[in-house]
């Protein structure tokens, strides 16, 4: 069941990131808006879901977050969690300066 959530994440979460690009190269219509729905405990996941989520507002898009389960800890002022590679960071640390930069 585990394995299938995430997949069901995974498959989201790629649809929603592409959702911009096809847009993009097809014609002139630009999605305005995304829903990032966010339920994973992995680091990886949490961190990319960070990265996509700061690329699409970035170029233009609106981006909504949705925490669940073990994602909505990235929230909380006590969240504690490695820093991962490249640049060192926490997806907590990215949230926190993805809102900076998100339109709400």
């Amino acid at each position: 069941m585990k394995s299938l959530k995430a997949l069901a994440v995974a498959a989201v979460m790629s649809v929603t990131a592409m959702a911009p690009m096809a847009a993009q190269a097809g014609d002139q219509h630009m999605i305005d808006e995304v829903l990032v729905i966010l339920s994973s405990e992995s680091l990886q996941t949490q961190g990319m879901a960070m990265v996509l989520s700061n690329t699409m507002a970035q170029k233009g898009a609106k981006v909504n977050v949705l925490l669940c389960d073990k994602a909505g800890d990235l929230a909380l002022k006590t969240y504690d969690a490695p820093a991962l590679k490249p640049k060192d960071v926490t997806p907590g640390q990215m949230l926190n300066s993805e809102m900076r930069t998100f339109t709400f």
